[in-house]
């Protein structure tokens, strides 16, 4: 405790504290309190998949007391992966603003339907710029990661074969083939 009073030196946890207290008449009375300094919240982003054409659904999580009455914020912004917007997604951005009693929000990324198959596209979701609170790990971005899974059907036709030996017209276990996928939309 320095003359002002002001404990330093304590991150977080308890810290007892002892006055004491003289009047005008020299009366002295000794005063102990504990007090219990709480840190800045901690920020979390979860990863997320959705089926082409669905919502990506990241939740962004509080834990940890906050010692503030103050609402606390983080910046977010979606970064391309192998998913790319605005072809396979709705790229979006903002602040996610808590109230100190809230400790959940999500953020919502609408993903685009289409008729390439193209596997699982990967895409992110950045959290950044803190304001009263931290991000989880101390570090100075957070990334949560979205799986867009492809819906997309397809055949595969054997347009050619060509037998590698004997006669055209007998069949052989073995030859070379030209295939095409042909997509039914």
């Amino acid at each position: 405790v320095n003359a002002s009073g002001l404990v330093t030196g304590v991150a977080t946890g308890t810290v007892t504290v002892s006055y004491t207290v003289k009047n005008a008449s020299n009366c002295t009375k000794t005063v102990t309190a504990s007090v219990t300094i709480m840190s800045n919240p901690i920020i979390t982003i979860s990863d997320a998949s959705v089926n082409e054409g669905g919502n990506l659904e990241f939740t962004v999580t509080r834990t940890g007391a906050t010692c503030s009455p103050n609402n606390f914020s983080v910046q977010y912004q979606t970064v391309n992966g192998e998913a790319i917007a605005p072809a396979d997604y709705t790229a979006v951005s903002g602040t996610l603003t808590f109230t100190p009693s809230e400790t959940a929000k999500k953020i919502i990324v609408a993903t685009k339907a289409d008729n390439i198959v193209e596997g699982y596209e990967k895409m992110k979701l950045r959290l950044s710029a803190p304001v009263s609170c931290i991000l989880a790990g101390g570090v100075s971005t957070l990334d949560a990661t979205g799986t867009i899974i492809d819906q997309t059907d397809g055949t595969i036709i054997v347009e050619k074969y060509l037998p590698l030996a004997g006669n055209a017209s007998e069949p052989s276990a073995h030859g070379s083939f030209k295939v095409r996928y042909a997509n039914p939309s």
